[in-house]
């Protein structure tokens, strides 16, 4: 059977569990996650690689056929995860890539649901560099990978809000920043660095970082 060996992509056994499946897929993609590796088609191709591999034995219909495909054979030659629907592409549409953020077809019910809790938990703990207060959700909007300037969504407590004070996190481009809370802001407040997002490639312009404020 012309196959990857999935369980060894995700370095598992087959008899690993569903939360041991998605401790070790959490945490290649920690290391491997195209943000955190920005420019790197390397890491890229592996975070790819690894996604396929949880897309299918993260799935218990997915995973049984490709445990009796593994078994038996059966002639099924090529991407198993592929031909089960898996596209990497729309994944990145809908989770886990600064180009674009989660789509209205990324919830409970969508193709790719159980990378939600996966991307919900490193987003979290990508947004507070050194134990700092911040805490980032982020998304790009529009989603054209042209677009320069990045919207995200740092969330930040009550009193935060109320006092102001600095937040340390990190950027979608894998910049750790630090900005001023003004006392007093408001849910929805916007903030904006300039020259914080994306370089044009055709016109050198770059962009700005607008920080949209999520009061926890």
């Amino acid at each position: 059977m012309n196959q990857k060996d999935y369980y060894k992509v995700l370095g598992v056994s087959e008899k690993t569990s569903a939360d041991d499946l998605k401790k070790a897929y959490r945490k290649l993609a920690v290391k491997y996650h195209p943000d955190k590796n920005p420019g790197n088609k390397e890491a890229e191709s592996r975070f790819k690689e690894i996604s396929e591999a949880y897309y299918v034995l993260s799935d218990a219909k997915r995973r049984a056929e490709y445990d009796q495909l593994r078994q038996f054979g059966g002639g099924h030659s090529g991407n198993f995860a592929g031909s089960r629907g898996f596209d990497f592409e729309e994944m990145l549409r809908q989770f886990g890539h600064g180009r674009a953020g989660r789509s209205a077809s990324s919830g409970p019910g969508s193709r790719y649901s159980m990378f939600g809790d996966v991307f919900e938990d490193l987003f979290s703990s990508w947004g507070s560099p050194g134990g700092g207060p911040g805490e980032v959700r982020y998304r790009v909007e529009p989603e054209a990978a042209e677009d320069t300037d990045i919207v995200v969504n740092l969330k930040i407590s009550k009193e935060k809000a109320e006092k102001g004070g600095q937040v340390t996190f990190q950027s979608p481009l894998g910049r750790t920043l630090t900005v001023s809370i003004p006392p007093g802001s408001r849910n929805g407040q916007k903030l904006r660095l300039t020259r914080q997002g994306r370089i044009c490639g055709a016109c050198r312009h770059e962009g700005d970082l607008i920080l949209q404020i999520k009061i926890r």
